[in-house]
């Protein structure tokens, strides 16, 4: 999922708001033994300001040994607040707030 634009996602409430994203598995091309890796694409890429993520539980998928995708945020004024995340998170820009979010 990408977002480009100032948006505001609010759920009810972080442990009856589900979302379960499947983010694209990548495989790279193998190498001259044979081998090759895998990994996950962003599971939400947001490259706005003003972006909010209020009161979810989001999950990604187990292939293997991988989990899938993380949370990345570039932009100012983001705010993410009353959240259950199992997925990591990358976040870059100023004046943003974290609260109440569990990892």
């Amino acid at each position: 999922m990408t977002i480009d634009k100032p948006l505001s996602i609010v759920g009810e409430g972080r442990e009856t708001t589900v979302i379960n994203l499947y983010p694209q598995l990548h495989k790279t091309e193998p190498n001259v033994i044979g081998q090759y890796w895998s990994y996950f694409g962003d599971a939400i890429d947001v490259e706005a300001d003003d972006f909010t993520l209020q009161s979810f539980s989001i999950n990604t998928p187990e292939v293997g040994d991988k989990t899938g995708g993380i949370l990345s945020i570039t932009g100012n004024r983001t705010s993410i607040i009353n959240n259950q995340l199992f997925i990591g998170a990358s976040i870059n820009g100023s004046t943003g707030t974290l609260q109440t979010t569990y990892f």
